[in-house]
């Protein structure tokens, strides 16, 4: 069966003359890929933890080797089943720029600060909000949709035929890269000893698996017609492993010093930039700057501004005019609409 593809037809927050003269050849969604492609929030995730925190092993993943990897993941998906590839690579690209520093312990924490925080939703708020000094890279609606839609919670595989296909696919994308590339790490690292049956079931590496159901997705899609992958075997050994990976690895992994250094940059950014939302701009930080400052604020406790807007310490500096006018936000109420609903306001304040 034929699954739909999404047409490139993609319908922007705010219409822009420049755009339009210079990108007006490509599809709207190549363009969204462009874009995030020169953001600075997806510059941070080179510095930002995806499961391990090893800064000196270049072969761990960091949030932008796990982003990168989404990407191709649902290239492959996309093109396989006729969907459109380029707003599954814009979502791919963008559905991990609002992470926080040291991964889910970091996110964690500032949902417990500000309840309803979540990765996806920041990531939406820091593309259409924060980039380019508060401009926004301006991305299609269908694009936000997909980066607040790509998540699911503790690694929910929930699938609905009344959204864009290509939501599904960068879904599915997302959990697959990230469990078997985090068991390829967790085994570098030493601390899976001894691999799960079902992973030795699906293939004695981590391509072998991965390609393994990325076939089975892709024929269980063409049999439905929507994007699926629950009614294989390699699906249910697929299910198994990954609440394996939850059980076993990111629910044991002791990020307690990371979180309360963290709670600490976050009380004094609170005090030291009363201007600005210290959940959302706490967010924007990398593990390393997160490190550095907890450094040099030690060595010069009585400027604290100063070392915050330090250029070789961190590239917040390069942030700020951004966030300048963005009330603390609700997370809660965080959504496309949400989203739109600001950009809007903001352009028609602006004219």
């Amino acid at each position: 069966m034929r699954l739909k593809r999404y047409p490139d037809k993609g319908h922007r927050v705010c219409e822009r003359d420049d755009e339009r003269r210079l990108y007006g050849k490509f599809s709207p969604f190549f363009i969204d890929s462009y874009k995030i492609s020169q953001s600075k929030s997806l510059r941070r995730l080179e510095s930002k933890t995806q499961v391990y925190t090893v800064p000196d092993n270049p072969h761990i993943r960091t949030r932008l080797t796990h982003t990168n990897e989404v990407v191709w993941v649902s290239r492959i998906i996309a093109v396989q089943l006729g969907l459109n590839e380029h707003l599954c690579e814009a979502i791919a690209l963008g559905h991990d720029v609002g992470h926080t520093p040291y991964g889910h312990p970091g996110e964690t924490l500032l949902e417990n600060i500000r309840p309803g925080f979540k990765h996806e939703k920041n990531s939406a708020v820091v593309l259409e909000l924060v980039e380019r000094q508060g401009k926004g890279v301006n991305i299609c609606k269908e694009t936000m949709g997909g980066i607040l839609y790509h998540s699911r919670g503790a690694g929910e595989l929930i699938v609905s035929k009344n959204v864009p296909q290509e939501w599904n696919v960068v879904m599915f994308a997302d959990k697959l890269a990230y469990v078997f590339s985090d068991i390829n790490d967790s085994e570098r690292l030493g601390y899976l000893k001894r691999l799960p049956k079902e992973a030795v079931w699906l293939g004695n590496n981590q391509r072998e698996r991965l390609d393994r159901c990325i076939q089975a997705l892709l024929n269980e899609s063409r049999r439905k017609g929507y994007v699926s992958f629950s009614d294989s075997e390699e699906a249910e050994k697929f299910s198994v492993l990954k609440d394996f990976m939850y059980r076993n690895v990111y629910k044991k992994i002791d990020g307690r010093l990371k979180t309360v250094t963290l709670e600490v940059i976050y009380q004094i950014i609170e005090k030291t930039f009363p201007e600005f939302d210290p959940v959302l701009l706490t967010s924007l930080l990398t593990d390393s700057e997160v490190t550095t400052l907890s450094k040099k604020l030690l060595d010069n406790p009585l400027n604290k501004r100063k070392v915050f807007l330090n250029h070789s310490i961190t590239g917040l500096a390069d942030i700020l005019e951004g966030l300048e006018g963005i009330p603390k936000i609700d997370y809660a109420m965080v959504d496309a609409q949400w989203i739109i609903g600001r950009k809007l306001r903001a352009n028609s304040q602006g004219n």
